[in-house]
C-alpha cells in the first residue's frame, strides 16, 4: 500500500520573542499563515522491508536517522507499539532551512499518513508526538492561520476575511534556527502589538496587514545577511506594501494588495533577482489546508 500527501508551508506575519525557556526552546507569539504553494510531496510506502527508509529528490536532506521525517516515523512507532516496515520519500519543492517550516510541515504529514493507515493515536497524542519532534510541527497537523504561543505548538484559529497576495524571494542560503534565535537583537523603542495584526487579518486590509508585520529575529538576519537588506529593499521599491524575513530566514516575503499587482512585483524582480524568486503565491481566507 502507497499513500501520498502534499506537505505545505508555511510565513509567520507577527513573531516577537517572549522569554527563554528552561528546554533551550524560545516563547514566542507568532501569526502563522499555511501557503498552498510551494509544497512538498510526502509518500509512504506500507509495504517496504522493516525498518525506515528515507529517499528524496534532494541532495540537502540527510537520509538517515537525522531526517525529521524518520524521528516521526520512529516515534509513532515506539507510541502505537508498532513494527516499522515503511519507505518515506520526500519530493522536495520548499527550500531547506528557509523559515517556510517546510520540514515541520514534513514531520506531520508522516504523523498523518502513519494516522491514517493505523488509527492508532488520537488527536491530543498526536499532538504530543509531534511538539517532541519539532516546535512547529504540531502547528502543521491542523495548518489554518493561527495566533500561536508558547514555542509556537499552541495555536488558534484567526479570522482572515479576504486572500493575501504574497511574492516569496529565497535567496538560496540556509539560516540555522539556532544561530538566529541565540543572536537576535532586541528591537529599540516599542515593538509592534499582534493584537493589531490579528485586527488587521480579520478586516481584509492589506495596507493594515502590511503596516503589522514584524519579525523580531530580522533585525540580526538583517545585519548578518546584508542580500536580506538588499531583497527587501527590492521588493519595497518594485510596489509591495511590506516586505518581512519569515521565521529564523532567510526567505522574504513581500505583500500586494492584487494579484496583478503580486504578479508585476515577481516581475520586476525576477530581472533582478533571478530564481531567487520563489514564487507567487495566493492564499485563500477559507483554503482547506486540513487533509492530504
Amino acid at each position: 500500500m502507497i499513500s501520498t500527501c502534499k506537505s505545505f508551508c508555511k510565513i509567520n506575519l507577527f513573531l516577537r520573542i517572549t522569554g527563554k525557556r528552561d528546554d533551550g526552546y524560545h516563547n514566542i507569539e507568532t501569526v502563522f499563515i499555511p501557503l498552498e504553494d510551494p509544497f512538498d510531496e510526502i509518500t509512504l510506502d506500507f509495504d517496504s522491508a522493516p525498518g525506515i527508509k528515507i529517499a528524496s529528490d534532494s541532495s540537502d536532506l540527510p537520509l538517515n536517522e537525522k531526517n525529521i521525517c524518520w524521528k516521526a516515523a520512529e516515534s509513532f512507532a515506539k507510541f502505537a507499539n508498532i513494527s516499522p516496515a515503511w519507505k518515506i520519500s520526500i519530493k522536495k519543492r520548499i527550500p531547506v532551512s528557509a523559515g517556510l517550516g517546510g520540514g515541520s510541515g514534513n514531520a506531520a504529514a508522516v504523523l498523518k499518513l502513519l494516522n491514517e493507515k493505523y488509527d492508532a493515536i488520537g488527536e491530543k497524542q498526536l499532538k504530543d508526538i509531534a511538539v517532541k519532534i519539532g516546535a512547529d510541527v504540531p502547528y502543521f497537523l491542523s495548518p489554518v492561520p493561527a495566533k500561536a504561543t508558547g514555542i509556537g505548538e499552541k495555536a488558534k484559529p484567526v479570522k482572515m476575511k479576504a486572500p493575501l497576495f504574497l511574492v516569496l524571494v529565497n535567496p538560496k542560503f540556509p539560516v540555522s534556527s539556532k544561530w538566529a534565535y541565540e543572536n537576535r537583537i532586541s528591537p529599540e523603542g516599542k515593538s509592534l502589538e499582534i493584537g493589531k495584526m490579528v485586527s488587521a487579518l480579520g478586516s481584509g486590509n492589506a495596507d493594515e496587514i502590511a503596516k503589522n508585520v514584524y519579525n523580531e529575529l530580522g533585525f540580526a538576519l538583517f545585519n548578518k545577511f546584508p542580500a536580506l537588506k538588499i531583497i527587501r529593499d527590492t521588493l519595497m521599491e518594485a510596489g509591495a506594501l511590506g516586505a518581512e524575513i519569515s521565521g529564523s530566514g532567510p526567505t522574504v516575503f513581500a505583500i500586494a494588495d492584487s494579484t496583478e499587482k503580486a504578479c508585476e512585483i515577481r516581475k520586476k524582480v525576477s530581472s533582478m533577482l533571478g530564481d531567487a524568486v520563489l514564487c507567487f503565491s495566493s492564499t485563500s481566507a477559507i483554503s482547506d489546508f486540513l487533509s492530504c
